[in-house]
């Protein structure tokens, strides 16, 4: 492959200048304020899309200006035609199709970090926290305030953004970086005050000098919310049950409080953040080994998780996945967690989820880099109630537990190191719960990256951490059955399943290579995760005893042309230990693809049958994996060629019997286990001719085969 053209030097950034106002503007989006009269407004926004470097086609004026509680932000976005102006009204921090304006800011000036405050042109707010210099999280909401309004003209907003919001450390005068972004959506255009080009990466790192704040301190106010929450349960009623009668009621109420420490740090504290206190999980059916992972929304835990939640992914800007499957050192879902005991009886009532007493966050960053987050909490004592008979009584299902973590992290100009450390410790007095649950488990890690040229366009990132933990025989048995390593298998090389053992311990790791711009993108990965690293008392983690790598190049072309605007064509090769030593002694997904599943669904009932009139069938072996074991071309591929599991499968040199393509030669790809059922087993066929049939038709006209199965 030849030589890609060195990256350019970065075109450097016009300085910004921001005045300070003598009196508080008044925010309804007509910037007719007298403050902003006396402003000169920027105007030099120019085209990302869809022309790089052009002039933006619609003039916008941006204005800022400042006092001791405030960064106030004004633009007018000139529209030749308003009429067209998107405005659709969304959830906050939903994206939406709108014409929309956001104002970037760094207030700690690392160039790695910073905020994003967004306003569309219906008025709806979206804010962000930026980390890794391009990465977003838009879990964070500060409290800040915006108006728009829509006229012949265009559109205009104004925001004002307090410094209570934004870490900074004190000073007598700040540099700052900032950006601002306009899109209008009809046109498809986004127009920055700093471009940073399509062939090029950065957010933070590339945005103007904001010159001019001088004489503010940070403010540090107290922050509390309170809630109380209440429901009702009615269901039918059973008069021997002495815990529920058809009408059952709860309640419950907690508080958060923020407080900002110094200038870039925050202090956050909850009583009891229960998972009532935000919307509720979707419904999932879970039919496989391993556990349903669901994102954290309790505001306590989302505010500032990113510093957490980043341990082996600072430097590199991508990080492709190609079935990698990497454990997860902290997880927030198992604090205040469903307990994990349970109580026999014939009527049985326990806690849904476990009581937070208290919990407290310190995070923030120092002036010379260095990122810390500590964060400490507690949860009660659960117990479950029973009745069998005239017999009732108390179960415990959640012992008293601390949670402890510990992230500490420092950005250099072209490297960054740290590590991160979480610790569980349960007071198990009750013998039930000593042969479930770990006495001890402690995870414990170091992380980094390094830039290996001058333009920071090469970097190498990684990340090691082990684990270990203690408890009972019983407990560490639990752990070693277990579907993330299952060690009792029959074909399990070392380690094996040890009864004995009251203690576990592993690692794992990952080193990544990245090119983060230009036309030829470069990505390569090897992981591991060794059999018995384990980490879901605080962490999650799906599978151990997994390892593989990748390696991908990425050509792209970002300049539009007659036909597309953007294009780009990987190659990529994956490997997965897993998957190649397992497969063939398994499920053989290399060589069956889906069509092992049939005699699977067979077996449990779930293969629909005459028109989903029954889940079984005496036939089914016909059209399952044993039929098609000879029939697939084993050369043939439907996947994408980088996938170690290969499993998309094709018939070569098939007849049709019926049709246009009759007693021609034709390649069929496929069936899939969906179309089996469909077109198969439902409609009472048992023969895979007649299915590859209906396969090769259905995928000639464009058609659906499960839909065109139920149809039927």
């Amino acid at each position: 492959m030849a030589a890609a053209a060195p990256r350019p030097a970065p075109t450097p950034a016009p300085a910004v200048e921001v005045a300070r106002t003598p009196a508080p503007i008044h925010v309804d989006g007509h910037l007719d304020d007298d403050a902003w009269a006396l402003l000169q407004p920027f105007i030099d926004f120019v085209q990302r899309d869809p022309d790089e470097g052009m002039p933006a086609t619609e003039r916008t004026e941006l204005l800022l200006a400042y006092d001791d509680e405030a960064l106030y932000v004004g633009a007018r976005l000139h529209d030749s035609d308003a009429e067209l102006i998107e405005a659709r009204l969304s959830r906050r921090d939903d994206h939406s199709e709108s014409d929309r304006f956001a104002i970037y800011l760094d207030p700690r000036g690392d160039r790695r970090t910073g905020v994003r405050f967004e306003v569309t042109a219906a008025g709806v707010q979206r804010d962000e926290i930026i980390f890794n210099d391009t990465w977003t999280d838009r879990s964070w909401d500060a409290l800040w305030e915006s108006e728009v309004t829509v006229d012949e003209r265009g559109w205009s907003v104004e925001m004002r953004i307090p410094f209570s919001e934004l870490r900074f450390l004190p000073g007598d005068s700040y540099a700052w970086g900032v950006n601002a972004l306009r899109v209008i959506q009809r046109k498809n255009e986004t127009a920055w005050l700093a471009l940073v080009p399509r062939g090029e990466t950065g957010l933070a790192s590339r945005m103007a000098p904001l010159e001019g704040i001088e004489g503010v301190e940070p403010r540090a106010p107290l922050v509390l919310i309170p809630y109380a929450a209440a429901a009702a349960e009615r269901g039918p009623v059973d008069a021997a049950d002495p815990y529920r009668d058809g009408l059952d009621g709860h309640g419950s109420v907690g508080l958060d409080l923020r407080r900002k420490v110094g200038g870039s740090f925050a202090l956050d504290a909850t009583i009891n953040p229960d998972f009532g206190q935000v919307e509720v999980d979707p419904a999932v059916v879970n039919l496989s080994d391993s556990e349903t992972f669901y994102p954290e929304k309790r505001p306590f835990f989302v505010q500032g998780r990113q510093l957490f939640d980043d341990f082996g992914s600072n430097g590199p800007n991508n990080h492709y996945r190609f079935g990698r499957s990497e454990p997860d050192l902290f997880y927030t879902r198992r604090i205040g967690r469903p307990p994990q005991g349970s109580a026999s009886g014939d009527y049985v009532l326990s806690p849904q989820f476990t009581t937070i007493l208290g919990a407290a966050k310190l995070s923030g960053k120092t002036a010379d880099g260095w990122s810390l987050g500590i964060l400490d909490a507690v949860t009660g004592r659960e117990s479950a109630r029973w009745s069998t008979g005239e017999d009732w009584g108390r179960t415990q299902v959640e012992p008293l537990t601390n949670y402890f973590v510990a992230r500490v992290f420092r950005d250099a100009d072209r490297a960054g190191y740290g590590g991160l450390f979480t610790a569980v410790n349960r007071d198990l007095g009750d013998p039930v719960l000593q042969h479930r649950l770990v006495r001890a488990a402690y995870v414990g890690g170091l992380d980094g990256y390094v830039f290996l040229d001058p333009r920071k366009n090469w970097v190498v990132g990684g990340r090691l951490a082990g684990s270990w933990l203690d408890g009972s025989r019983e407990s560490v048995e639990r752990i070693q059955l277990a579907s993330q390593r299952y060690f009792q298998r029959p074909d399990r090389p070392e380690p094996r399943f040890d009864p004995t053992l009251t203690s576990l311990g592993g690692w794992t790791g990952n080193v990544n290579l990245n090119r983060q711009s230009g036309n030829v993108r470069v990505n390569a990965a090897m992981w591991a995760t060794s059999p018995g690293f384990e980490s879901n008392d605080l962490g999650f983690n799906r599978r151990s005893d997994r390892w593989g790598g990748h390696l991908a190049v990425q050509l792209r072309q970002s300049r539009p042309d007659g036909f597309t605007r953007y294009r780009s064509l990987t190659v990529a090769k994956a490997y997965s230990r897993e998957i190649v030593d397992l497969d063939p002694k398994q499920n053989e997904m290399a060589r069956l693809g889906t069509t092992h599943l049939v005699p699977i669904m067979n077996d449990f009932d779930l293969l629909p049958t005459h028109n989903f009139k029954y889940g079984q069938h005496a036939n089914a072996d016909l059209i399952g994996s044993t039929a098609y074991r000879n029939l697939f071309d084993p050369g043939f591929d439907g996947c994408w060629k980088g996938c170690s599991v290969a499993c998309a499968h094709g018939v070569k040199d098939f007849v049709p019997m019926t049709g246009p393509y009759r007693g021609k030669t034709v390649f069929v790809d496929g069936p899939e286990y969906e179309t089996i059922a469909g077109c198969g087993s439902n409609l009472g066929i048992f023969d895979p001719f007649t299915i590859l049939e209906m396969n090769f038709y259905c995928d000639a006209y464009g058609l659906d085969t499960i839909s065109v199965g139920t149809s039927i």
